[in-house]
């Protein structure tokens, strides 16, 4: 007797080939090609679970990093809750973005310790959250230099409240 390929119970598995999606990778190629030089563009997908959103992600991602001089890109998954909260998304998008093509982000720095240290007084801020203030950092001397102005102040006094 003939067997089967699954069990019972066993679902099958779809394909990992990438299918039936020309429309959405022209439609990425032709806005990629006009925002060349026109700044910072904003991809995004939506829908119900289950259309092929992740797939199409992955190769478009796939797709820049096998392009020519590939623009700096990062990405988010909304299913992670944290990544709903604006401060986390952002802090998520500045890390994804320095550790992928070490973009400096010195001003973000400085008001993202601010906005934290008034928004969360009761929680500590641990040093490797703050990249900036490392030894040699231009941020890090910006803070030492502006120590006294007001709302700066604060911030400079960070180096001796983190953890």
């Amino acid at each position: 007797m003939p067997r089967t390929k699954h069990r019972l119970g066993q679902r099958p598995t779809a394909t990992r080939q990438f299918t039936d999606r020309e429309q959405y990778l022209e439609a990425f190629e032709h806005a990629a090609a006009a925002a060349l030089g026109a700044g910072p563009r904003v991809l995004a997908f939506y829908g119900v679970g289950g259309i092929g959103k992740t797939s199409l992600l992955n190769e478009l991602r796939r797709r820049l990093k096998e392009s020519p001089g590939p623009p700096a890109h990062a990405g988010l998954d909304l299913r992670d809750g944290e990544n709903r909260l604006p401060a986390s998304a952002l802090a998520r998008l500045r890390g994804a973005l320095h550790d992928g093509y070490g973009t400096s982000f010195p001003s973000f720095d400085i008001a993202f310790a601010v906005y934290w240290k008034l928004a969360h007084p009761h929680l500590p801020l641990a040093r490797s959250e703050l990249r900036f203030l490392g030894e040699g950092e231009i941020a890090g001397d910006l803070i030492g230099a502006l120590a006294d102005v007001p709302v700066i102040g604060l911030v400079a006094r960070l180096p001796r409240v983190v953890e």
